[in-house]
């Protein structure tokens, strides 16, 4: 953490002090996960954390006032919600990258499409094209076929879980099941034989893809 370190020291943060640069993410050299963290926030006292931490083997509770926060983690994914811990940091105005309400309406897949659908509304299909796809709050809703192959999607995951290819209408059928155990929602789209993801990175002024 020290490039953090370096990195904000001359920056103008909460408190005016330059140590209490949090992270939250999954990589070895983070301060902690979301799930190592408790907080509590007061409206005249801003936020205050306890991280679990081991150092040396030895179990550790730090206590601090965050300046800033870097996270790089998902808020929510399968079995997991942090969205208690993000509510807290918005509620002491703990400055962050990214923003806490950032986090916050990013936490669903399909929240942030809806978004991009009204994005859409307002420029047409011809400025800002989507891929079609179907949202269905329970499995009682999913009696017409979509055209095949599909891609079905349950719930809230990253990194390609709970995300299954259905060839024909029987697949279909089949999957609804699963779809009613699991008391989740799903959206279905088209299956695009794709060769590669591409992502953009968009930081000021400067664009970077990566495959």
């Amino acid at each position: 953490m020290n490039y953090l370190k370096r990195r904000f020291s001359s920056e103008d943060l909460q408190n005016e002090r330059d140590d209490n640069v949090m992270t939250m993410a999954t990589s070895p050299e983070s301060h902690a996960e979301f799930k190592d963290i408790n907080l509590a926030a007061y409206s005249d006292a801003g936020t205050l954390v306890d991280i679990n931490i081991y150092q040396n083997g030895t179990h550790v509770v730090r206590s601090f006032r965050p300046d800033f926060i870097l996270v790089r983690q998902y808020v929510r994914d399968i079995n997991i919600d942090s969205t208690n811990i993000i509510l807290g940091i918005e509620y002491g105005a703990v400055p962050s990258v990214n923003s806490m309400k950032a986090l916050y309406n990013f936490r669903d897949k399909s929240w942030i499409f809806s978004e991009l659908l009204n994005i859409q509304r307002g420029l047409g299909v011809d400025q800002f094209p989507l891929i079609s796809q179907a949202y269905y709050s329970n499995h009682r809703e999913m009696l017409i076929s979509p055209q095949f192959p599909s891609i079905i999607k349950v719930g809230q995951a990253h990194q390609g879980l709970e995300k299954i290819k259905v060839e024909n209408s029987y697949d279909f059928q089949d999957l609804t099941s699963v779809v009613a155990i699991s008391n989740c929602y799903s959206t279905v789209e088209p299956y695009i034989d794709g060769r590669c993801d591409v992502y953009i990175e968009k930081i000021g002024q400067y664009y970077k893809a990566f495959i």
